[in-house]
């Protein structure tokens, strides 16, 4: 099981992909690919903050091109695509929550505890979560943050450990791409196997 170190600034408020705060987060790689079979491989890095109130995170992939076409909030944006962020913020609980966003910044936001009854958040302020985007020729980037306020709307606590995984995807895409940070174990792709998160802690 991986770990990785989530850097700790409590009066950090990172606003944008450019902010030098950054520069501090070491990242962690999306670099495991148990469905290889000749598919894409992009090299993809994600770097989280953690401030008093909220985790942030920047990903950063080179995957080119994109493939991008979902903009309805809870669209199937993992066949565009995609990167992910699949969490159990806390350790009593056995639901855990996942962001999916595509490179047009359209969330996919579940809840639940395996792929058979998790479900979409409806009737949320996406503005909280300060999605942004930017597309280049040698791939793309996203930002989002996780209010702490928000998980407390589901979860009882929120724990300064989690476990989780992160994720690389495109399931349309001519070569499509399933990246992970933790390694799965599964015969065919499957993202929500919670038994295969890895930890992050402050």
């Amino acid at each position: 099981m991986k770990e990785h170190r989530i850097t700790l600034m409590p009066s950090g408020n990172i606003q944008t992909m450019a902010d030098p705060l950054w520069g501090a987060a070491n990242p962690l790689k999306i670099d495991c690919f148990p469905w290889d079979d000749g598919n894409s491989k992009p090299n993809t890095e994600v770097r989280l903050v953690a401030s008093d109130a909220r985790l942030t995170l920047l990903f950063e992939t080179d995957e080119a091109p994109v493939l991008a076409r979902f903009r309805k909030p809870n669209d199937p944006v993992c066949r565009d695509s995609c990167m992910e962020f699949f969490f159990r913020p806390c350790a009593g609980d056995p639901r855990y929550m996942n962001f999916e966003i595509n490179p047009f910044g359209t969330p996919y936001i579940g809840l639940g505890s395996g792929r058979s009854d998790s479900k979409p958040l409806h009737d949320i302020d996406l503005a909280e979560f300060g999605i942004q985007t930017e597309i280049h020729e040698q791939g793309w980037k996203l930002m989002f943050a996780v209010p702490f306020a928000f998980l407390k709307r589901y979860f009882e606590t929120v724990d300064f450990q989690w476990h989780a995984n992160f994720y690389k995807c495109g399931d349309d895409k001519r070569q499509p791409s399933w990246g992970c940070w933790n390694p799965i174990k599964s015969d065919r792709p499957d993202f929500h196997r919670p038994e295969c998160f890895g930890v992050i802690s402050t």
